[in-house]
């Protein structure tokens, strides 16, 4: 129905997809729009349209509240934005809400930018809170790999064509996950889908190929993880991901999208009384019990560096290799892996007057954004 008044044009909509209401202002104010209703699942024809056609979108100032956003029969949640336009530039400003368990938070909004046109691009700059993240993958019937109380993932992404186009094989930019006290789960094989790639960062799966499970049979507990993962356009590339508890892990590597490949570097420390193969051999002129006690009391650092081992991953995301390559020498720095650092290498611009200053805008990196500076504090 279309009520019109002095300021401004009255409209209710609804179908068996949608339902709301716009006022839609008839001078320079912001419009409003109120959907109640929103199912996801039904936009997919309109999508194809929008790709095939390549309109440029232009619309006024309008601020959009959506109280439910379904996708099928699944709730995931309510979101508000700012929808904002200049020429062929449409975004979504002041972005808060909650979908699937995950929080944008007033203080820290999130923002969405499409670029149309021949080049379409879209970027999302955004700090996702969470709760428990095991419920969200488990909302998406996706392995629950992980128990967390708290903890924020954020992100500054960057992909070709629509918002809806994103992707692992085509985003660029870097994502930084910082959690508090959780702990791994070893979930049951088989997952599909998606985010199979979570593989990468399945540590309870890592530790049952290093037969270590009967030492974690309810899950790996952690105090935190605090990682970075950059997106290079079709190559993962996991560059740190330390995982501090009783037992601590660093984790690096890189993966190709399109060959599902693994490349990495694990470092697990295990707590002493649980490594008693290595104790054991420092003790070998002691009775056992005596020689643990005693190298746990005047060689705590030199034992603390012989339960490091260094293990090279390979293979594929669903089944991933993992071989023993040598102990943790603690004087030395971890580098990650060579495939990591290569990416690293040859994307560092050279000094001097024979690089030509600046970076051309079309170099792998230089159109990334920025990455927000993560909270130093960490997550309680």
């Amino acid at each position: 129905s279309l009520a019109i008044e002095s300021a401004l044009w009255r409209l209710s909509f609804a179908t068996d997809w949608v339902r709301g209401k716009l006022l839609l202002a008839q001078d320079d104010t912001v419009s409003q729009l109120e959907i109640e209703y929103l199912d996801l699942s039904a936009l997919d024809q309109l999508e194809l349209a929008v790709e095939e056609n390549q309109p440029v979108l232009e619309l006024p100032a309008i601020d959009v509240t959506i109280n439910d956003l379904y996708q099928g029969d699944q709730r995931l949640g309510e979101l508000a934005f700012d929808l904002r336009s200049q020429g062929a530039v449409l975004m979504a400003n002041n972005i808060i809400g909650e979908l699937a368990s995950i929080q944008l938070r007033i203080e820290s909004p999130g923002r969405l930018v499409w670029r149309q046109g021949s080049d379409s691009q879209s970027e999302l700059q955004a700090t996702f809170s969470f709760d428990d993240l095991g419920q969200t993958l488990a909302y998406f019937d996706y392995q629950k790999i992980m128990e967390t109380k708290k903890g924020k993932l954020d992100v500054n992404l960057r992909w070709p064509g629509p918002p809806q186009g994103l992707s692992l094989a085509t985003g660029r930019g870097v994502m930084q996950i910082d959690i508090g006290h959780g702990s791994f789960l070893e979930a049951p094989p088989g997952a599909t889908g998606a985010l199979r790639v979570v593989s990468i960062l399945n540590l309870a799966d890592i530790v049952r190929r290093l037969s270590l499970s009967h030492m974690f049979e309810s899950g790996i507990p952690f105090d935190s993880v605090d990682g970075e993962v950059f997106l290079h356009g079709g190559t993962i590339e996991v560059a740190r991901m330390d995982v501090k508890g009783g037992s601590s892990f660093q984790f690096s590597g890189v993966s190709e999208v399109t060959a599902r490949s693994l490349d990495g570097e694990l470092v697990a420390t295990l707590p002493m009384a649980n490594n008693l193969p290595w104790i054991v051999a420092l003790a070998a002129s002691l009775p056992v019990a005596a020689g643990v006690y005693v190298v746990s009391k005047i060689f705590d650092k030199q034992v603390n560096r012989l339960s490091s081992a260094v293990y090279s991953i390979s293979g594929s995301w669903d089944d991933p290799q993992v071989e023993f390559d040598h102990i943790f020498d603690a004087s030395s720095q971890r580098t990650g892996s060579a495939a990591a650092q290569q990416i690293k290498d040859d994307q560092t611009p050279q000094a001097g007057p024979a690089a030509g200053g600046e970076l051309p805008h079309n170099a792998p990196d230089s159109q990334a954004p920025n990455p927000q500076t993560p909270d130093q504090s960490g997550v309680p």
